[in-house]
């Protein structure tokens, strides 16, 4: 994993990353199914990003739903909230149960290139899902979710390149704190499908994990 961060630093720092803009508020319709992951409990609210895969389903990351010792927050502690827009929001639900990609943890922390984790909610909620699908080579991506400096709202990047480096994807949008979690996009003859999950950033690219055979059993 060190020489995946230095090779991302490297790549990072020599292109210029586009920045997430605001979603205005009459587009967030478009994108329901992308929602905030809220972890609220004792001493502790922190926030991520997350998409409806499936009725019952929500894809995250796996840092996400994790404490900083690795050890997994309470199901009672996380709100998965759809169409979070200024306070309202379209559904909300707490999962069930929380499944880690089998890869997403090592000795040495939390494994970008696997860092995925399948939200069951407890019910499905009435929201139409966007679906996975497995990522391209490269190509160009949307990246969609809430920052910390902007949490009430849609922060999106568009025509994003992407660049493979085995599990990982690199893309040339800069994401924040919050994005974590959020989709990477992909529009196919079929619309928006899910083709990875924000894992990290540096303030001039974006690591994902790709959405691999963990999604496709």
């Amino acid at each position: 994993m060190f020489r995946t961060i230095l090779l991302f630093i490297f790549w990072a720092s020599s292109c210029f990353a586009q920045p997430l803009s605001m979603v205005p508020a009459e587009a967030h319709g478009n994108w329901h199914a992308i929602g905030r992951i809220n972890i609220a409990g004792y001493n502790r609210r922190s926030m991520c990003s997350g998409t409806l895969i499936a009725p019952d389903r929500v894809l995250t990351a796996a840092h996400c739903v994790l404490r900083a010792d690795l050890s997994p927050f309470a199901l009672e502690d996380i709100t998965f909230v759809a169409g979070w827009l200024r306070g309202s929001y379209v559904a909300a639900a707490k999962p069930a149960s929380v499944e880690l990609h089998p890869k997403a943890i090592a000795m040495n922390g939390i494994q970008y290139p696997y860092d995925m984790a399948v939200l069951t909610l407890s019910a499905p909620i009435p929201v139409t899902p966007i679906p996975v699908a497995p990522s391209p080579e490269r190509g160009q991506f949307a990246i969609i979710g809430y920052t910390s400096d902007r949490p009430h709202m849609l922060s999106a990047g568009f025509g994003c390149g992407g660049h493979p480096n085995g599990a990982a994807l690199w893309l040339e949008c800069a994401v924040r704190s919050g994005n974590s979690g959020g989709p990477i996009l992909l529009q196919t003859n079929d619309g928006w499908r899910v083709v990875g999950v924000v894992s990290a950033g540096n303030g001039a690219a974006t690591l994902a994990a790709r959405v691999d055979e963990f999604l496709f059993p």
